[in-house]
């Protein structure tokens, strides 16, 4: 009697250890993936706090980090569901085609600063970051971005992006639905 309850403790705990080895490992992974943070202005910072507490956006970005370097970009507004393809260029994430595409859905959306990226073991932890520089910050030869200050009613220009990314991992992740 003793000896099966001591397998069974054995066998809890080894199960216990399965499930938080994977997540600790997965958790250091992403602690790693430090990016110099953007400055920002405090109409930024409290447009962000704003958007992280509004669970209806206007737009929805979700990126998925395909392990053949495909990049599917997922825009969920309001209007409708719209699904960017881009195919990799020398084997690796077109990372111009993915700037292009959030900073023309930045332009619509200013007050969202929201996007989730997925990615995969296979993806590395170089790819990822040069993916989320791309999402981050708006570079010198893009238009001027604004957002309305909601106590002045004023135009202000701002330099960031989708400074609040969310990073997801699946297990595998080859294809994605539109």
């Amino acid at each position: 009697m003793k000896q099966d309850e001591s397998k069974k403790e054995i066998i809890r705990y080894i199960s216990m250890t399965a499930l938080l080895v994977p997540t600790l490992l997965l958790s250091i992974l992403f602690v790693r993936l430090i990016i110099g943070d953007v400055k920002q202005t405090r109409l930024v910072e409290e447009a962000v706090l704003k958007d992280q507490q509004n669970l209806k956006r206007r737009l929805n970005l979700v990126l998925y980090l395909l392990e053949s370097r495909e990049t599917k970009i997922v825009a969920s507004e309001e209007t409708g569901k719209t699904v960017y393809s881009l195919k990799p260029i020398r084997g690796e994430f077109d990372l111009q085609g993915i700037h292009k595409i959030a900073f023309g859905l930045k332009q619509k959306y200013p007050e969202v600063f929201r996007a989730i990226v997925n990615v995969t073991d296979k993806i590395t932890e170089k790819e990822i970051k040069n993916v989320l520089k791309k999402l981050r910050k708006k570079e010198k030869q893009d238009g001027d971005l604004y957002l309305v200050d909601d106590s002045t009613g004023k135009k202000v220009k701002i330099k960031v992006m989708f400074s609040d990314v969310v990073l997801t991992h699946q297990e595998k992740l080859d294809q994605v639905e539109g």
